[in-house]
């Protein structure tokens, strides 16, 4: 019995120690997992079949040797395997990008003016500012943060050279490159009792944002009487008034966190998805390209 349980360990030390060189679009694809918490999230981030990021997952943990999730259903959760490959997949994703990102442009200068919504810059803002520094060190970057609406007024006049914009998913109006696209849910304070008012009462951002527009045709399609309890430049503001159950609101799945919930299909009309898209302005010169890609890069690679 021990020649054979050293035999195997043996074998398993081995198969181990022979594993191949991780792909980046694999890693990826296992990130966007691990951040959205189920395939099918992930999808909209890494933009595959709930079936072709299961395949991706699989194949993933063939090479490591090891299961890197416990699953739950259609969740998934990272078991301590997972949240090492995890720490190892974001740092070698960084660096692939600021390895794409740096050769040849070391030497790019200028200012570049980006703008975007208060919630992208509270989220994403950091990372994107962090690599962007050590891959660009001679760029200044100007920052604005407002809603889309002023966000895509301020490029077209130029005003802006770069910034994220947020559309309904089938916008016809909706230009540039999609760099996030995401659920837009109901959401209310965990175990809250405002869905349940008639009318319901709904925190919602100013009168151009696309969230609002969708959840308000959303109500009036499903007949569903509603009245505006508060409004808010901020999501900060949504968020304050939905944890204190003083209304439901329309929000990204991403921005779940304690003491909010998602509220059922059943209580409140479904929503349509949301895309980000990057809006570059016309003829831009290096250095707006260069914060452009690595816009770009850091949400293709976030999860």
């Amino acid at each position: 019995m021990l020649n054979s349980m050293n035999v195997s360990n043996s074998k398993h030390e081995t198969e181990k120690s022979s594993v191949k060189a991780l792909d980046s679009d694999t890693l990826r694809t296992f990130v966007a997992v691990c951040e959205t918490g189920s395939f099918r999230s992930a999808q909209a981030i890494v933009h595959r079949s709930p079936a072709a990021i299961s395949g991706r997952i699989a194949k993933l943990e063939r090479q490591i040797g090891c299961p890197l999730f416990d699953r739950q259903g259609r969740r998934v959760h990272l078991n301590g395997d997972g949240k090492a490959l995890l720490s190892y997949a974001r740092r070698l994703l960084s660096l692939n990008g600021e390895i794409a990102a740096r050769f040849g442009t070391r030497q790019t200068a200028g200012r570049v003016r980006f703008g975007a919504p208060d919630d992208y810059g509270t989220r994403w803002l950091p990372a994107i500012l962090k690599t962007f520094a050590r891959t660009y060190p001679a760029i200044e970057v100007s920052v604005v943060l407002g809603p889309s609406s002023e966000i895509f007024t301020q490029i077209e006049s130029e005003k802006l050279d770069v910034g994220l914009v947020t559309f309904a998913e089938n916008d016809p109006r909706a230009i540039g490159i999609t760099v996030h696209k995401e659920r837009l849910l109901w959401v209310g304070a965990s175990s809250g009792s405002a869905v349940y008012q008639t009318p319901v009462p709904l925190a919602l951002s100013d009168e151009t944002c696309a969230w609002r527009q969708a959840a308000i045709e959303a109500c009036a399609r499903a007949e569903r009487p509603f009245r505006v309890a508060l409004t808010s430049e901020h999501s900060a503001g949504q968020v304050a008034a939905v944890t204190a159950d003083f209304a439901v609101a329309p929000l990204p799945e991403s921005m779940l966190g304690s003491g909010l919930e998602e509220i059922s299909a059943d209580i409140l009309p479904t929503l349509p998805d949301y895309t980000v898209r990057l809006v570059v302005r016309p003829n831009a010169e290096a250095a707006v390209n260069a914060l452009a890609e690595s816009v770009h890069l850091a949400l293709s690679t976030r999860a």
